[in-house]
């Protein structure tokens, strides 16, 4: 981001580009990457970004490098001292404060403690009957809040002061989302983790040769590089093929890969995210033939479906699978960015383990792929259309 650049841009799908005013400065270290630095009553101004639905989520990473006055985080107000969202930190007594007016009366949300020049993620969530206001994760306030939120498209959000210049922030601001939706503690504190310690990625791309009946790497059908793993034929419905990846230390795991199949007939395939060794204890994708894809739990040598078939698979052709499960213990399944089953209740979170490919049975003559597997840490919500990332260049 050019240190002297005009516009933040909003990497967004909804594009909400914001303009810098009165020095701000767009190029200073960031949490992740550059942040915005702003005093002197130095903002950003935005379009109006109204919210219709019953359901919001304010949020940004702040550091402050003065403990004195009011600092606006963000704020829309169609008049000084009228606000009708906002985030803002108390100076005086280092709360952090979140405001909403609804049906014509302010809701206010305050506490936690906000330290000047250490980062800090303030969160405000807005289900429709209350207000959570939550700082670096923890819950620090939650009130009743019943009513229609206020809206004006002739007034525009501004990042770093209230429209009227007032209570302007001196600091740093980086991460402001501004979004339709709820979010828990829970999921903000997963994505507070990945900002401030980014998941290293697993990728599965070798054969595990101590089992049996392993993959083979070969480079007959690959999407990408040089290989691929291929299945081998296991006419046997007790034998499995096992490709497994250690290191999984804490809940919430995205695990993906690309599959090409030469049919989908009579072919039990998964994909496991909770494995020791053998894998055993898992959370699984299976296309069990026409019928479509099954989310499926195994413990042990007992397997049960949680969601029924949905979908078809494409044969003869890379389609990529994901698996989804969060800190309790939901899942989705997602096949080529479509989701086919939705968050789905397995009772249990992924704690620790490793994560793995698997193939049961496989008829002969049939042929199996799987290629740039990887699993990650889950951030929940995943990137959604939001008001300026602003630590991107």
């Amino acid at each position: 981001m050019d240190a002297s650049a005009t516009r933040i841009l909003d990497l967004s799908q909804r594009r909400s580009d914001v303009g810098a005013r009165a020095g701000a400065n767009a190029g200073q270290p960031g949490l992740v990457g550059s942040a915005v630095d702003l005093s002197g009553g130095a903002s950003l101004r935005g379009p109006a970004v109204d919210l219709h639905s019953q359901e919001l989520t304010l949020g940004a990473w702040i550091q402050l490098d003065a403990a004195t006055g009011q600092h606006t985080v963000l704020s829309k107000a169609d008049a000084p001292g009228n606000v009708l969202y906002e985030l803002r930190v108390d100076g005086t007594t280092g709360e952090a404060v979140a405001t909403l007016r609804l049906s014509g009366s302010a809701v206010v949300a305050r506490g936690g403690s906000v330290t000047p020049a250490t980062w800090a993620a303030i969160d405000a969530v807005w289900d429709g009957s209350e207000l959570t206001l939550m700082v670096d994760g923890t819950v620090a306030d939650v009130v009743p809040a019943v009513g229609q939120l206020a809206t004006d498209p002739s007034t525009k959000l501004s990042i770093g002061s209230r429209s009227d210049t007032s209570n302007s922030f001196d600091g740093r601001i980086d991460h402001v989302i501004v979004r339709h939706g709820t979010v828990s503690s829970a999921e903000v504190n997963a994505r507070n983790t990945l900002a401030t310690n980014p998941a290293s990625s697993i990728t599965v791309g070798a054969e595990q040769t101590a089992l049996p009946q392993p993959w083979t790497v070969g480079g007959t059908q690959t999407r990408s590089g040089g290989f691929a793993l291929q299945a081998p034929e296991s006419p046997d419905s007790g034998t499995a093929a096992w490709a497994v990846a250690t290191g999984i230390d804490e809940p919430g795991v995205v695990f993906e890969s690309y599959w090409w199949v030469s049919t989908d007939t009579a072919i039990d395939l998964s994909a496991g995210t909770r494995a020791t060794a053998i894998p055993t204890d898992q959370f699984e994708a299976a296309l069990t033939g026409p019928s479509g894809w099954q989310l499926r739990q195994r413990t042990g040598a007992s397997e049960t479906t949680d969601a029924g078939p949905q979908g078809t698979l494409n044969t003869g052709t890379w389609v990529k699978v994901e698996i989804w499960t969060d800190q309790l213990g939901d899942t989705r399944l997602l096949i080529d960015g479509v989701e086919v089953t939705g968050w789905t209740s397995q009772g249990t979170a992924i704690e620790s383990g490793s994560v793995a490919l698997r193939t049961g049975q496989l008829p002969s003559g049939e042929d199996w792929y799987v290629d740039d597997a990887r699993a990650r840490k889950l951030v929940t919500p995943e990137p959604v259309a939001s008001l300026g990332p602003l630590d991107r260049d």
